[in-house]
């Protein structure tokens, strides 16, 4: 191994410290995540199918929870308006060729908006 190769597998105190402190805030942040989750699965059942509208919204079109609720609350617009209306109800903001983009265009979503390929970063939905 290289000079080179050492180099890139350190890691600095600093860098370690930054790991471990978004580490603890994504832990803390985890439970009421999953909480929040079972506020709105609760409540999807005085969901006014009629009048809502989802934005499903991931850059990488495919995070897990996006994913998850997308497709708890398409079941629920099924059952609630029918198959084919429910498709009026969702819109999708993804960057170019992920997996949400191919699942609206599939599902006929009401609006698709494709980020431009220029932007970046994790704010950019």
């Amino acid at each position: 191994m290289d000079e080179l190769e050492r180099s890139e597998k350190r890691i600095s105190r600093s860098e370690r410290r930054g790991v471990k402190s978004r580490m603890q805030n994504f832990l803390m942040f985890l439970p009421n995540m999953v909480v929040l989750l079972g506020r709105m699965l609760k409540d999807a059942r005085v969901l006014t199918a009629e009048k809502a509208l989802f934005l499903v919204a991931s850059t990488s079109g495919s995070t897990l929870e996006v994913t998850s609720l997308e497709r708890h609350f398409w079941r629920v617009m099924v059952d609630g308006v029918g198959p084919s209306q429910a498709r009026r109800h969702f819109v999708a903001i993804t960057d170019p060729g992920t997996s949400l983009e191919s699942h609206a265009v599939e599902q006929q979503y009401r609006q698709i908006f494709v980020n431009p390929a220029d932007i970046g970063g994790r704010r950019n939905t």
